[in-house]
């Protein structure tokens, strides 16, 4: 009786461990997806163009981690000319109002795949368009002074 006992705590003891190693795999693959994923998004944030794009249809999908996610229709403009793009992301909720039909949303834009977009925050595009009319601007007064 003794060893049927023992062996069957050494079973439960084998089987724990080997959950506790394939839970601790899983969490540390999951945290390396994560961490990929988020330098692969910053990576695309840094070397992608802001511009200006056309809500053209929005629907909310859901919630992700208690925000809505929203799927939209967007019509980039591009000097190459006018495209459209699908669109599923998270946003805040109280940016729900900026995604109505026919509103103009701030985006970034991959310039290797013209098809990958994602939504720019409003304040990050303003800074943006500023340091872009400060340089034009130096430009100018420099050429006036050659």
């Amino acid at each position: 009786m003794l060893g049927l006992f023992a062996g069957f705590w050494i079973f439960q003891w084998w089987k724990g461990a080997r959950e506790a190693r394939e839970r601790y795999r899983t969490e540390t693959d999951a945290k390396a997806e994560r961490e990929q994923r988020d330098k692969d998004e910053r990576e695309f944030r840094e070397s992608a163009t802001i511009g200006r794009a056309r809500v053209l249809s929005a629907h909310q999908l859901g919630r992700v981690n208690l925000e809505p996610n929203i799927w939209l229709i967007l019509e980039i403009e591009s000097p190459d000319g006018a495209y459209q793009v699908e669109l599923t992301q998270p946003i805040e909720p109280t940016e729900l109002h900026r995604f109505g039909k026919g509103n103009m949303v701030d985006v970034y834009v991959d310039p290797k795949n013209r098809e990958h977009v994602a939504l720019c925050d409003p304040e990050i595009a303003a800074i943006h368009r500023d340091t872009e009319e400060s340089m034009a601007r130096a430009d100018k007064l420099l050429r006036e002074r050659e």
